[in-house]
């Protein structure tokens, strides 16, 4: 787990709050009642997951995919919420188009 992805000022980094949420809503929807659990499961630390769902750190590789085994999520899964994209089985972000022209 890392300190430095956190907000310069205290807050909370929003590529990581991103994560964090996905992390939580995927912990429930596979059956870890609670952080302790998904921990156990992962192989890490219970502040590495507290700290990851409540967005303040993003996890070191080793324990990223240790985490993303545990969540039964493809290997990279967690960095690519990070940049943005949708986590497996999730629809693309709505984009918006343009009005069509009529003539």
């Amino acid at each position: 787990m890392t300190t430095a992805d956190s907000m310069p000022d205290g807050g909370i980094d929003p590529a990581n709050a991103r994560v964090g949420r996905a992390v939580a809503d995927r912990r429930l929807n596979v059956g870890f009642s609670t952080q302790r659990e998904l921990a156990e499961a992962a192989g890490v630390a219970l502040t590495t997951a507290a700290q990851l769902e409540r967005g303040h750190t993003f996890p070191r590789r080793s324990n990223a995919h240790k985490l993303e085994l545990a969540l039964k999520w493809p290997s990279g899964t967690l960095a690519a919420i990070r940049r943005g994209e949708p986590g497996p089985g999730e629809p693309p972000p709505a984009v918006a188009q343009a009005p069509a022209v009529t003539g």
